[in-house]
C-alpha cells in the first residue's frame, strides 16, 4: 500500500532556498522543534539544508464508534500554511522507570521528557526516514475525472522539449484532466516492537479508548539531523513538508508482527494543451 500528500508552504520556501543557494533559516513559529520545545535555539550551519527525513502521526482526537463499519478514517484537510497535525502521537511514550524494561527504538527522533498526569514521561514523536525509491520517470495521468484514467510515460526524447512551437490554441487552456508528475516514494516499516510502542502510547493518552482512536494523521517533515551531545541523534528546524491522506485505518496494523507501506510525495502540473 502506499499513500500520497499534499506539500506546504514550508517545502516550496525549502526548495526555492536550494535552487537559490540561499542560506536556509525557518521561518519563527513554523518548526517542530518549538512546538515541542524540542531544541528550537539550536544553530545550524548556513551552509546545511533540510532533508525530508521524518514521520509523524497523529489523531483527529475524534472517538470513533467502533459499529460503523461504513467508516473511513482520512486525515482531515490541512491548510498549506499548516505547521503541525491536529493531533500529534507519540511513537513512543514510557514512565522513566521502564525504558530501561521498554526501550526506544533507535529510528525515533524529537525526543522529550514531559511531565503526564503527575508522572515523568520518555516520549518521541519523530521517527526517522532513511529509505526512499526514485526513478527518472515522468509521467501523466490523462482522464482523471473519469473511471479509466490513464498512466503513461513522457517521453523526453521528443524534439518538441528544446524546439518548442507557439500553441495554436491563444488562449492557452489548461486541460483538467490531464497532469504531468514526478513522484518518489518514501519506504516505511515498523518493527513489532515499534508499533507495540505506538499503541502503548495512545493506551497512556486514551486509556480504555484505545480502540476507539483512530490514527488517520500521517505527516512528512525535513530536518537536519545532528548529534546532540555524543549522546543521540536528534532532528533539527523540522518543519511540516506533506500532509498524507491515509484512505485505510492504519491503527488496524498496530497488532501486526511487522507493517510496511510506501509514502508518494512530489509534485504535479496541468499539462497545457
Amino acid at each position: 500500500m502506499y499513500y500520497n500528500g499534499t506539500k506546504t508552504i514550508y517545502n516550496i520556501k525549502l526548495v526555492n532556498k536550494m535552487l537559490a543557494g540561499i542560506p536556509f533559516k525557518p521561518l519563527p513559529n513554523t518548526t517542530l522543534n518549538e512546538k515541542f520545545d524540542i531544541n528550537f535555539k539550536y544553530k545550524i550551519a548556513d551552509n546545511e539544508y533540510p532533508k525530508l527525513n521524518l514521520l509523524v502521526i497523529g489523531s483527529t482526537d475524534t472517538i470513533i464508534n467502533p459499529n460503523d463499519s461504513e467508516l473511513m478514517s482520512r486525515l482531515s484537510p490541512h491548510k498549506v500554511t499548516d505547521g503541525a497535525l491536529f493531533n500529534h502521537i507519540p511513537f513512543y511514550m514510557r514512565k522513566l522507570s521502564e525504558t530501561e524494561t521498554y526501550p526506544p527504538s533507535n529510528k525515533l527522533r524529537l525526543k522529550k521528557i514531559i511531565n503526564y498526569k503527575g508522572e515523568e514521561y520518555l516520549v518521541y514523536y519523530g521517527y526517522a526516514i532513511n529509505e526512499y525509491e526514485y526513478k527518472d520517470d515522468v509521467i501523466i495521468y490523462s482522464n482523471i475525472n473519469t473511471d479509466y484514467v490513464s498512466v503513461s510515460k513522457y517521453n523526453t526524447s521528443n524534439d518538441n522539449i528544446l524546439f518548442p512551437e507557439p500553441s495554436s490554441n491563444l488562449n492557452m487552456t489548461n486541460d483538467r484532466s490531464t497532469y504531468i508528475t514526478d513522484f518518489f516514494k518514501i519506504y516505511i516499516f515498523f518493527t513489532k516492537e515499534e508499533l507495540n510502542e505506538i499503541k502503548n502510547a495512545i493506551y497512556v493518552m486514551y486509556g480504555d479508548n484505545v480502540n476507539n482512536v483512530k490514527i488517520n494523521e500521517l505527516g512528512v517533515a525535513s530536518s537536519i539531523e545532528v548529534k546532540v551531545n555524543d549522546e543521540y541523534k536528534e532532528c533539527l528546524y523540522a518543519q511540516m513538508n506533506y500532509f498524507i491522506d491515509t484512505f485505510m485505518e492504519f491503527d488496524k496494523h498496530l497488532t501486526d508482527t511487522a507493517i510496511d507501506f510506501y509514502i508518494e510525495v512530489g509534485g504535479m502540473e496541468i499539462l497545457t494543451q
